[in-house]
């Protein structure tokens, strides 16, 4: 990978982009300004790189940061499979499409990839985001929802991937009842508060079983 590259994770949740590095710097300032100390630490990792690529020598700490961001990246779908076993004809939930919050943007958004993962894996997949109203080709066979009770009807499971603040203002106690199976995989714990409290709910994120 180009070392002006950088494929980046951190809780400015660009870990699913590989953006120039000027684009990160200015995004990064723009939406985060206590960031400033990271942003100035990728500078120094170009710099570094570059001079260690000039004098011949082999630097792999930014191929690292890609190979461990694409494992993340794909946590979600390894995690459903775990759980679920073989995925044929099993309806799951996903919750966020947009890369990011605060955009409509389904560039290089994880959760699209999900999505891909899943009807390839034979599974009947339903999304929910609130912003997006329409789906590119590639999602045809996605049932977009209008919010969030409708999406999780009868699931099996949901994916909490784009981490908007409607999804912890919705009424979790009236919506678990409604999923076939309450299962909740949420890599970033960003539904914790809500669900703790709810009786029967399964809930996976990172680092827990």
């Amino acid at each position: 990978m180009p070392v002006e590259q950088f494929d980046v994770a951190g809780p400015f949740d660009f870990s699913d982009q590989i953006l120039p590095r000027e684009d990160f710097r200015r995004i990064a300032l723009e939406t985060r300004p206590d960031l400033k100390a990271a942003v100035q630490s990728i500078d120094q990792a170009t710099t570094n790189a570059k001079l260690a690529e000039a004098n011949g020598e082999k630097i792999s700490v930014i191929p690292a940061i890609k190979q461990s961001n694409d494992l993340h990246r794909g946590w979600a779908f390894r995690r459903l499979q775990s759980r679920l076993g073989d995925l044929r004809g099993k309806k799951i939930s996903v919750l966020g499409l947009t890369y990011t919050t605060n955009t409509d943007t389904l560039r290089r958004s994880a959760a699209v990839e999900l999505c891909q993962q899943l009807l390839a894996a034979g599974a009947t997949v339903s999304a929910f985001d609130p912003v997006v109203k329409n789906l590119p080709p590639e999602l045809n066979s996605v049932a977009l929802g209008n919010d969030i009770s409708t999406v999780l009807a009868g699931a099996e499971a949901v994916a909490v991937c784009t981490e908007w603040p409607q999804f912890r203002q919705a009424d979790w106690l009236k919506i678990i009842p409604q999923m076939r199976s309450p299962v909740v995989v949420d890599a970033n714990r960003f539904l914790e508060k809500e669900l703790k409290s709810i009786a029967g709910v399964e809930h996976l994120s990172v680092g827990r079983a």
